[in-house]
């Protein structure tokens, strides 16, 4: 003997499922990956947790590379290459060059002294700073200079 059931799909069965589905949908939207233009050559990005990774394009070729946002500006990313740039967000970009980071220091840094040599440097944490990563003589420091 088999068994049949019948399902009585009305109005106010069916709006409740449209709005969680909606919500739903408006839910994933917020959390697209970040802006730039690296999406016209660039595919398959996943954002892992304030790091971007992508396979970017050069040449007609594609390449995995990724690229720690924390420290750009919002919408400043772009493919340079096969490599995901940004503009630095912090004042520290004014007076430093070779700027390399990961998702919890910046690694190295060369920035200007007083006396206009350069001095290697390095800061640990900076997604706990707050407010701007300043050059200080040579030495980047979490907010204004002393």
């Amino acid at each position: 003997m088999a068994f049949r059931t019948t399902v009585r799909i009305t109005r106010s069965s069916i709006l409740p499922a449209v709005l969680a589905l909606v919500v739903g949908l408006w839910g994933l939207s917020l959390q697209a990956d970040p802006s730039g233009s690296y999406t016209k050559s660039c595919k398959d990005c996943v954002d892992n947790d304030g790091e971007l990774i992508c396979q970017c394009s050069y040449k007609g070729s594609y390449k995995g590379t990724s690229i720690n946002y924390g420290l750009c500006v919002e919408g400043s990313i772009w493919n340079d290459k096969q490599t995901l740039r940004c503009t630095i967000k912090h004042s520290f970009k004014n007076s430093c060059s070779n700027i390399y980071w990961n998702s919890d220091r910046i690694t190295s840094a060369s920035c200007r002294k007083k006396n206009g040599k350069s001095a290697n440097t390095s800061f640990n944490n900076w997604k706990s700073c707050e407010g701007d990563i300043a050059n200080c003589d040579g030495t980047l420091t979490c907010g204004p200079c002393p």
